[in-house]
């Protein structure tokens, strides 16, 4: 690695999460809302070496996008309710899950986070 950049990043360590801020802003070109002292630092250093040594070649880009638009994206709602929807009459869904409204996320006062 590059003595230069080496000496950025040990710089960059000792910057306050403001100074990291303004740091991003000015590295990236954006503002973030992240107050996370690692996450900036990685990031501004990440980009700090993506600038000096090229970045990712295009081969790579177009690998990541293509994994980006292959990857199944993770449904909010429980496949298993669905197919439930589906199939089953109102009247023999369990009323925790179906009440006058239509569909509930979890029975009442309950968490979808703990268990029943």
């Amino acid at each position: 690695m590059d003595m230069a950049l080496v000496r950025r990043m040990e710089e960059l360590r000792r910057l306050s999460v403001s100074a990291l801020k303004e740091k991003y802003r000015e590295v990236l070109g954006v503002e973030t809302r992240s107050s996370h002292k690692q996450y900036l630092f990685r990031r501004i250093a990440w980009q700090l070496q993506a600038q000096l040594e090229g970045g990712l070649s295009e081969r790579a880009l177009e690998r990541a996008v293509q994994s980006a638009d292959d990857a199944d994206l993770r449904s909010s709602v429980a496949e298993g309710i669905l197919e439930l929807a589906r199939t089953e009459p109102k009247d023999r869904i369990p009323s925790a899950f179906w009440n006058s409204s239509g569909w509930t996320a979890a029975p009442t006062g309950h968490s979808l986070n703990t268990p029943p």
